[in-house]
């Protein structure tokens, strides 16, 4: 009798855990997902300096997995600081290269010489990622703010409602080596809600409706790739989370891993089609 009255407690602690971690892990991604909208209402000066707090701590927490934490990411924020801030417009240089991408090859020569580690290569890749990813936010915010706002929201409420759906009906494991939590269930209910979006937006501002689809499901299929990759990466190396900073979530890096190979992609979307650019 005693047994199953121990057992039954546990169920019952095990549930309120559960229900616990969900709510904290819910709110932190809707309070970041509010914080980053918010943002584009206070302007582009705003935006990059939260761009480069972005990449201040991606570059750090990546650092500090690496073991070998000589702060050799403050110069890779500082060359990034460069080409956020800098007024480069019409400058270029005697060589006739744009200042800009002068300035993102000199970023990407740093990364290389702070993360190359020849048993481990994921280190280089993510670094890399993470400055793709920062081009492409802000070439695009150059380009179109409403672009890149819609992104935003399509990210986020694909993880958000991945994880509400895998939590609520997830029971098939997909990738249980990799991401135990991640389940059929709630990648399809994250992903059909990011093209639903995505089409709803294209209907009420008369787009083309096809590829605005299109787009939806390119974000849920990218943001779920850069998800599972960075899962991949911290079983490789034996770590749970990539930081603490974000309740629920772990790092910066456990919260943007999903922008890693979606922002780059979408960048080239971007430049190949007319009708983002119309939108």
């Amino acid at each position: 009798m005693s047994i199953t009255k121990e057992k039954g407690t546990l169920e019952v602690m095990n549930f309120n855990l559960l229900n616990s971690e969900f709510y904290i892990r819910f709110l932190s991604a809707v309070i970041l997902f509010l914080a980053l909208i918010s943002i584009f209402f206070l302007g582009e000066l705003f935006i990059k300096i939260a761009l480069f707090f972005l990449s201040f701590f991606l570059f750090y927490e990546l650092e500090q997995l690496s073991f070998k934490r000589n702060k050799q990411f403050i110069y890779l924020s500082l060359s990034i600081f460069l080409y956020l801030f800098i007024p480069l417009e019409n400058i270029e240089t005697k060589f006739l290269i744009d200042i800009f991408y002068l300035l993102f090859f000199i970023n990407l020569f740093l990364i290389f010489i702070f993360f190359y580690q020849y048993n481990n290569l994921h280190y280089l890749f993510i670094a890399l990622l993470i400055n793709l990813m920062i081009f492409s936010f802000l070439y695009l915010i150059q380009g179109s703010k409403d672009f890149v706002f819609l992104l935003i929201i399509l990210i986020s409420v694909n993880d958000i409602m991945a994880y509400v759906g895998g939590k609520l009906f997830g029971k098939i494991k997909i990738f249980p080596y990799i991401s135990p939590n991640k389940t059929l269930e709630g990648s399809i209910i994250g992903l059909m809600s990011s093209i639903l979006l995505s089409a709803s937006y294209a209907f009420f501002n008369e787009l083309d409706l096809f590829q605005y689809s299109l787009l939806g499901l390119l974000v849920g299929f990218l943001g779920s790739l850069g998800d599972l990759y960075i899962s991949f990466f911290k079983r490789k190396i034996n770590i749970k989370d990539t930081g603490k900073l974000i309740p629920g979530h772990g790092g910066i890096l456990d919260r943007f891993d999903s922008y890693l190979f979606c922002l780059p992609i979408c960048l080239i979307a971007y430049e190949f089609s007319l009708t983002f650019k119309i939108g």
